[in-house]
């Protein structure tokens, strides 16, 4: 939308020097991702490029988060200076706009354009794409382009240095007085023209032609993987490339494809409930630092989980021990490789700011989920359920159920009335309480880590109150109902169902002993078939491969070797 000068001089009541405006940040934001530029011809490239950098969130090259990243002042320096290094970005620049373009920051740039770019166009029939601007606009054009119609390039000034100043006269005034806003002579202007060669200027000097040959850029090798992020559950590795094989020169294309290739690290353990995170790490270098005035001396920080979605792969630190529950955002990112959630709630890791899906198997990308008995990639076939019912209507404690170690997929589910005062109650087998208990109540849904499962609760607040645990239990628990009315002995019934390991001593004696004859080939040294099934690397008899149709195969084993022959 083109604005007069009348227009910013209505707007700000004086003089305008400004050549750009907009606010810093707002890439996606449809109520103020633009920007003013004002046109100084064919420099108000550098401008626009300055702008929309803003847009990105970046800021200026002396900004203090440029500090330890920059030594001179590029593209984002406070003003615009003619001389090279406006042609180029600076490190902090690049830094941050490979930080949010990587990240989900801006995702209205993934949406695919439905109308057809003018960039694939000739412009007035005169420039292609990659074409520099001086090959089809000669110094008197550059002039009108930066000054208006009635100016004309300084022929006084023709014999002086060629490809820097741009000098510019008005054509119907009887002065002689030559301005330039500084800018240099558009890249491509023709400088110097001989029968042996012809130079053009580029970046403001003049050189041969031949020296402004388009290069376009290409990849190296890959670098070595790098250590993986940790050494237990969902972790990666990186390898990175660049694009100076040899690098892009003279206008040329920069390289396709990405810089940075990830791989998950296979055969890491899992995570014991105790380790220390990654996340807490981050947190902790944070610790007795003066972050508010109002914090203590000493202060420790620890992760903060249970956040917006949105918000998973930021650095959220809470006060350690504070009844206000005081957090901060020290990093729009945690670091590569930080699990998303609690390190036993998801194998879910944050690479570039993403939270990035991640299997049961613990590969990159994988869409493995593990069945109702634990296992990964499995076909429910290790396992059997256990259910069952209790009514209720007693005062107090009353036992309901003991949940043995290794169950998977526990549901419990007391179904009552409204008014009635039942509630139900976990503790340890050592008589600790995890949930509920006599002197104290949860009204309100809630997640408890119970090791390296998930305890689910709906809150005692609802009608028919719930528990799930996902995960496997490494610990039994006890669960229980608590009456606090002794006037109102209402009746409940409690419902529970959940998954225990089916191993060959409990698989027999449920079906029964039953055994084969294999005989030996030979009376010395010899060998024996038997028809076995394999399980995720567990062998099982026979019997157990024909009651659940598992696919079963004959293996050789040797017999008979108490003899010589």
């Amino acid at each position: 939308i083109p604005l007069c000068h009348k227009h910013i001089q209505h707007i700000t009541g004086n003089k305008c020097d400004t050549l750009g405006l907009t606010e810093l940040g707002t890439m996606c934001n449809v109520t103020s991702n633009c920007v003013i530029v004002r046109d100084n011809g064919f420099a108000t490239a550098f401008t626009i490029a300055h702008e929309i950098a803003h847009l990105f969130g970046i800021r200026h090259d002396n900004d203090k988060v440029c500090l330890n990243l920059n030594k001179e002042q590029n593209i984002m320096a406070t003003s615009l200076i003619f001389n090279n290094n406006h042609y180029k970005w600076s490190n902090c620049s690049r830094h941050y706009f490979t930080l949010y373009v990587e990240s989900d920051r801006y995702p209205c740039l993934n949406n695919i354009p439905n109308y057809k770019s003018f960039l694939f166009q000739d412009l007035n029939n005169k420039q292609k794409v990659g074409e520099l601007p001086g090959r089809f606009s000669d110094l008197d054009e550059q002039c009108r382009r930066a000054f208006g119609i009635h100016f004309e390039y300084c022929k006084d000034l023709s014999h002086g240095p060629k490809c820097t100043r741009l000098y510019c006269r008005e054509i119907l005034s009887d002065s002689s007085l030559c301005i330039t806003n500084h800018a240099h002579w558009s890249d491509g202007t023709l400088c110097s023209e001989s029968r042996s060669e012809i130079k053009r200027c580029f970046h403001g000097q003049c050189r041969n032609i031949q020296d402004l040959q388009i290069i376009n850029g290409n990849w190296s090798e890959w670098s070595l993987w790098s250590p993986c992020t940790r050494t237990c559950g969902s972790a990666i590795q990186k390898s990175e490339r660049y694009c100076n094989n040899p690098k892009p020169e003279n206008g040329g294309q920069y390289c396709p494809g990405q810089s940075t290739r990830i791989q998950s690290c296979e055969n890491n353990p899992p995570c014991e409930d105790s380790v220390d995170t990654l996340r807490q790490r981050q947190c902790s270098i944070y610790n007795n630092r003066t972050i508010d005035l109002s914090l203590p001396i000493g202060v420790r920080f620890e992760p903060k989980y249970n956040v917006l979605p949105s918000e998973r792969c930021k650095l959220i630190c809470k006060v350690t021990n504070d009844y206000l529950e005081r957090s901060f955002i020290f990093n729009d990112r945690v670091d590569d490789g930080t699990p998303c959630e609690h390190e036993n709630e998801s194998r879910d890791i944050c690479i570039n700011g993403i939270c990035m899906p991640f299997g049961c198997d613990l590969k990159y990308g994988s869409n493995a989920t593990e069945d109702i008995c634990g296992v990964c990639n499995g076909q429910n076939r290790t396992c059997k359920l256990i259910k069952g019912q209790k009514i209720v209507a007693n005062f107090g404690i009353t036992d309901i159920i003991t949940i043995p170690i290794n169950t998977t997929h526990v549901s419990i589910t007391q179904i009552s009335s409204k008014k009635d005062l039942y509630y139900l109650a976990v503790k340890y087998i050592n008589g600790t309480y995890i949930l509920n208990d006599l002197h104290s109540l949860q009204l309100y849904n809630i997640k408890i880590r119970i090791g390296s499962a998930r305890l689910i609760y709906s809150g005692s607040n609802s009608i028919n109150e719930s528990i799930l645990i996902i995960g496997r239990l490494k610990v039994p628990l006890e669960i229980q109902i608590i009456s606090i009315s002794q006037s109102d002995l209402s009746t409940t019934i409690v419902h529970w169902e959940y998954y225990i390991p089916l191993d060959e001593k409990n698989f027999i004696q449920q079906y029964g002993d039953y055994s084969l004859d294999y005989y030996c080939d030979r009376p010395c040294q010899g060998f024996k078939q038997i028809k076995k099934c394999m399980i995720y690397e567990k062998e099982y008899d026979l019997i157990y491969c024909l009651i659940f149709k598992i696919p079963f195969e004959y293996i050789k084993e040797q017999c008979n070797n108490d003899c010589i022959l």
